[in-house]
């Protein structure tokens, strides 16, 4: 037993596709070649997706794709035809705007709450922006006011309009703490960017417009003091529902992969690096910075950003997606850009929300189907089994040159659901020429209950949510090590933390 050895790894770094094998071996153990619907996990490891459920069992009334969604007051707003609705879960009922809007391709908000009263305003791209407060629906239609924005924000007790075709280099602001009145003399205004405007995004004190080749700032408090200034005119934003707040930072896709614009310890300063270069790939490879459509979300909750590229051409199955999370310690070493990805697959969303009813967490999106669903709920996509794969990084253990030849896996697992893993041991990054051992099959059961919502008899109370394997013995040997953990099941939600290998030496290659 003394000629055993054992490699410990701890699952982080995410999906590297920019490296060899040799420096992933000696600098990214524990990172992966393929991760798909895994996410990193907050208490470490990498974490099978949620899945998620119909938010109505009853599509949204209308034809094509639902426009638009957002989370309001106790639901949900959903938008698809020439209509918009609002539920709660059940039947959506009768539309709440007035006059029929034709035309539209996709709906932005904003909330904001001014006066006491909790109120959306509405931007299609076609017609006139419309305000609800969960009551009254009214169109905006000042003389001053843009009649077929795309994009809309608050910012300092306005609200802030770009897009419109009138012109699509410019941005235009109602009166001060007057939704309605957009005219000069109650404090409205228009200012021209010089770029064509493709997004806006309050951050801090600041209003971050987006352009197709600038990007810029605007502060101050009102029409007196606004002051705009040039973030860079070195790149842009290629999609404008990309753009997401995460990690005290914002984000958004650029030509190059996603980047964040987040300001360095120097007053004034602004960082603009790609945080995906590790998944390159996948970017190029998609080519997902032409794709037409892009929907993202983030989950405050699991720190996670999502961002999913689909199009009507690919049906439900198919839907792709990548799933990335800042360094989850300032302790670790920052690689690539200090983010972990993975890519997500079998979820197709034309657009994306999240907020809070009743302090609970939603995340929502409306499909090209009409329907809208939440995710974060159950243990399928509505209903379609999950499938996940998580592929590590090649392992030398001592030397490269020195053939391993492993006897056992453990695993530190947390379960959260009956759990089934197969669980595939690759040597030699798949060389045809080296023998690769059958599959093992582990089943594992979480036991663990919380005082108030177990069930007497059959849940163990005070059992650890984060456990260790018995031995999983493998068979098989080569100069580089992978394990493929693969999982497709109706539940499944777990986290594979990291594992421990006991092997032994054999000779020189």
């Amino acid at each position: 037993m003394d000629r055993y050895k054992t490699f410990a790894v701890a699952c982080k770094g995410g999906l590297i596709l920019t490296a060899d094998p040799l420096t992933l071996a000696s600098q990214f153990q524990g990172s992966a070649t393929f991760l798909i619907n895994y996410e990193a996990s907050q208490k470490g490891g990498y974490r099978r997706i949620g899945g998620h459920q119909k938010f109505s069992a009853s599509s949204v009334p209308g034809t094509g794709a639902v426009l638009g969604v957002a989370v309001f007051g106790a639901g949900v707003i959903a938008c698809r035809g020439v209509n918009v609705y609002y539920g709660t879960g059940g039947s959506w009922g009768s539309a709440i705007n007035g006059t029929a809007r034709t035309g539209a391709v996709k709906y932005r908000f904003a909330r904001y709450n001014w006066t006491g009263v909790d109120r959306i305003m509405m931007v299609d791209g076609a017609n006139h922006a419309a305000r609800w407060d969960g009551t009254t629906y009214t169109s905006i239609t000042h003389a001053s006011a843009p009649n077929n924005g795309k994009y809309i924000e608050t910012f300092a007790n306005h609200i802030f309009i770009a897009g419109y075709s009138a012109n699509p280099g410019a941005i235009r602001w109602s009166g001060t703490l007057d939704d309605a009145d957009w005219s000069v003399g109650k404090g409205g205004g228009e200012l021209v960017i010089g770029d064509t405007v493709v997004g806006l995004k309050t951050f801090r004190n600041e209003l971050i417009i987006f352009c197709q080749n600038s990007i810029f700032k605007l502060t101050g408090t009102s029409a007196a003091n606004f002051v705009l200034e040039r973030i860079t005119d070195e790149i842009g934003c290629v999609a404008p529902d990309s753009i997401q707040e995460i990690g005290g930072d914002l984000v958004f896709l650029a030509p190059d992969g996603v980047r964040p614009l987040g300001a360095t310890a120097r007053i004034g300063d602004v960082q603009l690096a790609s945080v995906s270069r590790q998944i390159q790939p996948v970017i190029v490879g998609n080519d997902i910075t032409t794709i037409a459509n892009i929907a993202s979300v983030v989950v405050p909750s699991l720190n996670v950003y999502r961002l999913y590229y689909n199009d009507t051409t690919v049906p439900d199955a198919d839907g792709r997606g990548i799933s990335g999370s800042p360094l989850r310690s300032v302790a670790e070493t920052p690689a690539f850009g200090g983010w972990e990805w993975a890519e997500l697959s079998g979820t197709r969303p034309f657009c994306m929300d999240f907020g809070y009813v009743n302090n609970e967490e939603y995340i929502v999106f409306g499909d090209y189907n009409g329907f809208v669903h939440r995710q974060e709920q159950g243990d399928t996509f509505d209903g379609v089994i999950i499938s996940a794969l998580y592929v590590t990084s090649p392992m030398v253990m001592d030397d490269p040159n020195i053939r391993k030849i492993p006897h056992s896996l453990k695993l530190a697992i947390s379960v959260e659901t009956t759990t089934e893993l197969q669980i595939n041991a690759v040597f030699d990054l798949q060389d045809t020429n080296t023998l690769q051992p059958q599959p093992v099959f582990l089943s594992l059961e979480s036991i663990l209950a919380l005082y108030g919502n177990g069930v007497y008899g059959s849940a163990e109370y005070g059992a650890n949510p984060s456990g260790i394997t018995r031995k999983i013995y493998t068979a098989g040997s080569g100069m580089y090590v992978q394990y493929a953990f693969f999982c497709s099941g109706p539940t499944n939600a777990h986290t594979i933390q990291g594992f421990t290998i006991e092997y032994l030496l054999g000779g020189r290659r």
